[in-house]
């Protein structure tokens, strides 16, 4: 968790988010944004993974 100006930022990896557990903890936490570095390859997920 990182304090800023703009609020608390918590950081997962790209595998994590399929962790539900590890966003509520970082919630908890008190992040206001979540930030997730993810390495792919164009393609490689589903389509409308992340429109939900």
């Amino acid at each position: 968790m990182f304090k800023t100006k703009s609020g608390n930022v918590g950081v997962a990896t790209c595998y994590d988010r399929s962790f539900q557990e590890y966003m509520r903890a970082l919630a908890v936490d008190g992040a206001d944004l979540v930030i997730v570095p993810q390495a792919g390859a164009v393609d490689e997920w589903p389509e409308g993974l992340y429109e939900a």
